[in-house]
């Protein structure tokens, strides 16, 4: 009998401390009603950042602006600003290094203003825009503080100063028309240590071992 009363006494601890996480919902209201959340970035338990955007299949229009989302409290408080640099782009990715420090990429979908980097140091304040190039459209990825890539397409930008400077090249055996916009998961990006993979309209799969340098593509 004793040997059947200790996982019992175990699984309703269990559901005990289950039971006793709510989730509550916070930032609420600092959005226009029209404006979702693309990308999360955390540094620590402390530091939240988030990348917002109002998404319409045929935009963004003219007056569209990423919102950013931000958090030194482990998202207890948040504030809200607009990247006004990057009016007229959706952004769908950011890293974020610190509570000042950000990066994210914009995007206009070939309404204008064009597609590139933007990073801020002063908590989301102002902007600078660090590259201005195709390669900045989607994607971003840093695997330390300094060494980073962006990837478009056929596009990648590499930095190795935290975003500061950029260099760009073509990422090989592309198709005619392929592209990797995030239709669906299938056209994201994933990484592990060095590794990069991303999926594209064609239903191929290119991987990098060695943070972008090279590349290997196949059928999925």
């Amino acid at each position: 009998m004793k040997k059947m009363c200790l996982p019992l006494v175990l699984l309703l601890s269990f559901c005990s401390v289950c039971s006793s996480q709510v989730w509550s919902p916070k930032a609420a209201g600092l959005l226009p009603q029209n404006v979702n959340v693309f990308d999360v970035s955390t540094v620590g338990d402390q530091i939240v950042w988030a990348v917002c955007g109002a998404w319409t299949s045929n935009g963004p229009f003219a007056s569209d602006v990423p919102y950013i989302l931000r958090s030194t409290d482990g998202g207890e408080t948040w504030s809200v600003k607009t990247v006004a640099g990057a009016t007229g782009r959706y952004s769908w990715d950011i890293h974020a290094f610190d509570e000042n420090t950000a990066c994210i990429t914009t995007q206009d979908l070939n309404t204008g203003p064009g597609r590139g980097i933007f990073r801020t140091t002063d908590g989301g304040n102002t902007w600078t825009e660090t590259l201005h190039h195709t390669a900045g459209g989607v994607w971003l990825h840093f695997f330390d503080d300094a060494e980073g890539v962006c990837i478009n397409a056929q596009y990648i930008g590499r930095t190795l100063d935290g975003g500061l400077t950029w260099t760009t090249t073509l990422i090989p055996f592309f198709q005619p028309n392929e592209g990797t916009i995030l239709n669906t998961a299938a056209t994201s990006l994933a990484t592990l240590g060095n590794n990069l993979w991303f999926g594209t309209w064609n239903g191929r799969v290119f991987r990098s071992t060695d943070r972008g340098l090279n590349w290997e593509v196949n059928n999925s």
